[in-house]
């Protein structure tokens, strides 16, 4: 599951960067989901690389989920991840 929300968050985020979708309302609109969703999903592009990785590989911590990301304001998530870098690292 993460590493299907981490590939849409790319996706998305490309299609930001590239002008391929002029908004993030166009892409709420595309993907029938709000904008909302679109804009939580599209900051998980500026997370960590070492915490992309770990997510990537399956060695994220059992308490990181899709939810707990969408839900997580980045600070919160760091620190997670700094308290317990010898785990995810």
């Amino acid at each position: 599951m993460l590493v299907q929300l981490l590939s849409r968050t790319h996706d998305w985020f490309d299609r930001l960067a590239s002008g391929t979708a002029g908004s993030m309302q166009a892409i709420a609109t595309q993907e029938e989901v709000t904008s909302s969703y679109v804009t939580r999903v599209v900051y998980l592009a500026f997370l960590a690389p070492d915490i992309v990785r770990a997510m990537l590989e399956g060695r994220q911590l059992d308490s990181l989920t899709p939810d707990s990301l969408m839900c997580s304001r980045f600070d919160s998530i760091w620190q997670l991840h700094l308290s317990n870098r010898v785990t995810v690292g």
